[in-house]
């Protein structure tokens, strides 16, 4: 039988050791299609779009003409259109950006949010509980599924750093699904923690539009350097063969708790960026945070100054990313 969780903490320890399923409510929903969908978002995105077949998908980023990041994604390639998934708060924006050059295509963007529901599952269990002879094993791909009766797009997630699937159902059979995966429920907020404690930034914490690719710490899964052309490609591309990043993801150890997110962080009195993600690590037993800050140099070992709103200074070590292997 399923069962609700409430506390964060014991989610983590149950997601590593058996496994869990969150309401994906930081998502967004969308598919595109149209006889034009694979080339059309292959002009739009970081990542290779139109060579992949049924079943492969990838994870990248959609840029302004200079670079900017207007949303991070992940897509699957299906047999009669691609299924994407955006930060939630990136949802009118991406919506917006794409509209302006739809028009120019044969493809179309249907957004799939308030019909369909999100649903994350974690966990070494995970692949069990799907009950499927055969799944992806790469990062990215996906797989028609049907569960109590229902479609459902299973797509390989390794954002929390452990086995896991992004499942997109219909909102009328959400329960149905719930109940044949028979897992327990977790927090959003766990799986945030989970995601915190594998490295990975997440929008509107650390990544921004003033983020550039190569500053995310996402640049080897999110762009594909041997592909063509696409909108801020040449930006992309300065940066990585002759220019070093202005900004580096960073993951911070504080020595004590109190810090929260917006805090800044400092070097020699000089300010080189704020938190964007803290948690409290129940895998670890401490405070650990992610941050975008200037510069390159942030090795493991190094110390930086966190001017806690709440505790004061308070010193961080640099660690290496990711946190909990």
């Amino acid at each position: 039988m399923m069962e609700q969780n409430p506390k964060p903490d014991n989610d983590v320890r149950m997601a590593r050791s058996g496994s869990g399923v969150a309401d994906a409510t930081w998502r967004s929903r969308f598919d595109l299609v149209g006889p034009d969908r694979a080339p059309f978002l292959e002009g739009q995105c970081t990542q290779h779009i139109a060579r992949n077949t049924t079943g492969q998908g990838g994870y990248g980023f959609v840029l302004e003409p200079k670079g900017a990041v207007v949303t991070d994604l992940d897509f699957l390639i299906l047999d009669d259109r691609i299924a994407i998934e955006a930060p939630v708060e990136r949802r009118e924006a991406l919506q917006a950006w794409l509209g302006k050059f739809l028009l120019l295509s044969d493809a179309e963007l249907i957004d799939r949010s308030d019909d369909t529901a999100g649903l994350m599952l974690v966990g070494p269990d995970a692949d069990a509980r799907l009950g499927a002879a055969r799944l992806p094993e790469a990062e990215g791909n996906g797989v028609l599924l049907t569960i109590a009766g229902a479609p459902v797009i299973a797509r390989r997630d390794l954002s929390c750093g452990i086995p896991g699937w992004s499942l997109r159902v219909s909102s009328d059979a959400r329960d149905d699904v719930l109940a044949a995966l028979d897992v327990t429920v977790i927090s959003a907020e766990s799986v945030d923690i989970m995601r915190t404690e594998a490295g990975r930034p997440r929008f509107n914490r650390e990544l921004n539009a003033s983020v550039l690719p190569k500053e995310t710490g996402q640049e080897s899964r999110a762009v594909a350097y041997d592909k063509g052309c696409y909108c801020g490609q040449e930006v992309v591309a300065r940066q990585h063969f002759i220019g070093n990043p202005r900004k580096t993801l960073v993951g911070l150890v504080p020595r004590q708790s109190g810090t929260r997110a917006d805090d800044p962080v400092t070097l020699d009195d000089k300010e080189l960026g704020v938190l964007g993600t803290v948690h409290r690590s129940p895998t670890l037993g401490h405070d650990i945070a992610l941050c975008i800050l200037k510069g390159a140099e942030h090795e493991a070992g190094a110390v930086r100054v966190i001017q806690s709103s709440n505790a004061g200074p308070v010193i961080a070590d640099v660690v290496t990313l990711p946190f909990v292997t």
